[in-house]
């Protein structure tokens, strides 16, 4: 055994251990920020849970064991223990005040971006910083004891804040602000500048990375996200049905067009899911169009105009606050909507969290490839008719 590994087996070791005892590991640099009571507080919430959940808070750097991938310590201590259950670690960016939560679930559907968007909603500024990483993590565990609170505090707290300010019912871009439009289709060779820097960050970190994951490994583990979405996609494409059933519809005092679109939404993530020939990417459509859909039904039963929510171009699963991000590049500036943590991220000097999909056998980004309407719009980020490109395809 290799110095790294028998480096890796004892970190594994002394995590497992306080996982079996606490289902919460804290690393030695980051006690201070969470602290015994911030770990007991966290503990007693696990253990109510049904599902098995842990807890893995480790500063995670590129030259460690682990290739400073969060998704690896994870998938590595599963295998280790063979405990199935919910995981969830932290990808830091440049400091522990800056994070975004990762989960992998395995014997059971990983169903945690409501709890998390609203701990993000709660304890993030408007950097995106988290001034007490303990209360973050106690206030997490305490949402994903609960779901219903979970759920029910995500439509009343985050879902307001996906439109952007400025927005009206008249414009003709979700990103909108004082009269100015943020790029929607125009500006196409900035936005291709855009996409050779992000790609060019994302190049220069995997560099430093000394772990070299066996392609078994990589196989599987792209497998089980893809399981967990479709998994999702079903659920939330079934459910906007269901609610599209109950809903009683008043000509008079609810927004018909709003209804229309909740209709439309429906059907293109339903013929998404039947193509035989589909792929992650038109899964992850699915699930966006059925958060479009839930939202139309919502704006329709109050009577209000439907207007797309504002979506993370980097990655359109990203839950959280959305801003519009200015990058420079070859003396143009060009201006895309990010969540706070690749806005972070990209800040920072570190790489996103882009969408990533397997093409002719290597991992490329989503809006490198052919998929439509999905890389043209960014899944509706730069064109908010979705089903309009739909059809069009």
């Amino acid at each position: 055994m290799t110095g790294s590994a028998r480096d890796a087996e004892a970190v594994l070791a002394e995590i497992q251990a306080a996982l079996d005892t606490d289902g919460v590991w804290v690393a030695p640099s980051l006690r201070e920020r969470v602290d015994g009571a911030d770990v007991a507080a966290i503990s007693d919430q696990l253990a109510a849970m049904e599902v098995p959940t842990y807890f893995v808070l480790h500063d995670l750097q590129d030259s460690d064991p682990f290739g400073g991938d969060p998704a690896e310590l994870l998938t590595r201590l599963h295998d280790r223990s063979d405990k199935d259950g919910f995981y969830l670690a932290p990808q830091f960016y440049g400091g522990p005040e800056r994070f975004l939560v990762q989960s992998r679930s395995w014997g059971s559907e990983n169903r945690d971006h409501p709890a998390i968007a609203v701990a993000d909603h709660r304890h993030e500024d408007d950097d995106g910083l988290v001034a007490d990483t303990g209360a973050y993590f106690v206030e997490l565990a305490g949402l994903l004891a609960d779901p219903t609170a979970a759920k029910e505090a995500y439509e009343a707290e985050v879902v307001p804040t996906f439109d952007s300010p400025g927005t009206s019912s008249t414009s003709g871009s979700p990103y909108a602000d004082d009269g100015n439009e943020a790029l929607v289709g125009a500006g196409v060779g900035a936005l291709l500048a855009l996409l050779a820097v992000v790609v060019w960050w994302r190049r220069r970190a995997r560099r430093g990375r000394v772990l070299q994951l066996p392609e078994s490994v990589v196989a599987n583990v792209r497998a089980a996200r893809d399981s967990a979405l479709e998994r999702r996609a079903d659920v939330d494409v079934l459910a906007l049905g269901e609610a599209i059933d109950e809903a009683e519809i008043d000509p008079v005092r609810h927004d018909a067009a709003a209804w229309q679109q909740a209709l439309d939404h429906h059907e293109g993530a339903q013929r998404v899911l039947r193509r035989p020939e589909r792929d992650v990417l038109d899964v992850v459509g699915a699930i966006v169009l059925a958060e479009r859909g839930r939202r139309a039904l919502a704006a329709a039963t109050a009577g209000k105009p439907f207007v797309p929510a504002a979506r993370c171009y980097l990655h359109p699963l990203h839950e959280g606050r959305i801003h519009r991000s200015v990058v420079e590049s070859g003396g143009r500036q060009v201006e895309v909507p990010v969540c706070s943590a690749c806005r972070a991220a990209l800040k920072a000097g570190r790489t996103p969290d882009v969408l990533d999909v397997e093409r002719r056998g290597r991992p490329v980004h989503y809006f490198e490839t052919d998929a439509e309407p999905w890389a043209s719009t960014g899944y509706g980020a730069l064109h908010p008719d979705l089903i309009g490109r739909l059809h069009t395809r």
